[in-house]
């Protein structure tokens, strides 16, 4: 009897344990949220493509067709925004969806945290999330190979 009990206060704490953690992750969430939530959108045409050896994570540099910011570039050492704009360029900092090539048409709106990606070859429009950067490879990555 005393076996199943330490096997029950085992499950209890472990489950405690994964609320907690998961609560913090949500409370991180909507911390990202509120700092994407900031009215840039964009879109442009793919110029060119970098891609990271960290997964798929790279940076897609854009030539731009239409925004409503002409400069935006916010960083600092523990994250990143997952998009730069400078003049008629822009670069987004995302996982590379699989088939995007240059002359492909990618729309970002940051209130709606989605990236929408237009495949000109097969007619296709796929949608993405945004977030903001945080792991410390990407940073490193996208300082790197940003222009």
């Amino acid at each position: 009897m005393m076996r199943y009990i330490r096997y029950i206060f085992l499950l209890v704490l472990f489950i405690g344990i994964v609320l907690f953690l998961h609560k913090d992750d949500d409370k991180l969430n909507k911390e990202e949220e509120k700092k994407l939530h900031n009215g840039v959108e964009f879109s442009g045409e793919v110029v060119s493509i970098r891609t990271s050896n960290n997964h798929s994570f790279g940076i897609i540099f854009l030539k731009l067709k239409k925004a409503n910011l002409s400069n935006f570039s916010k960083a600092n050492p523990t994250e990143e925004y997952p998009y730069r704009i400078s003049g008629v360029d822009a670069e987004l900092y995302t996982s590379i969806p699989d088939g995007i090539s240059p002359g492909d048409i990618v729309s970002v709106n940051s209130n709606k945290a989605t990236v929408t990606y237009y495949y000109k070859k097969q007619k296709e429009r796929h949608e993405g999330f945004l977030s903001i950067i945080a792991d410390p490879y990407n940073i490193k990555f996208i300082g790197e190979n940003k222009k």
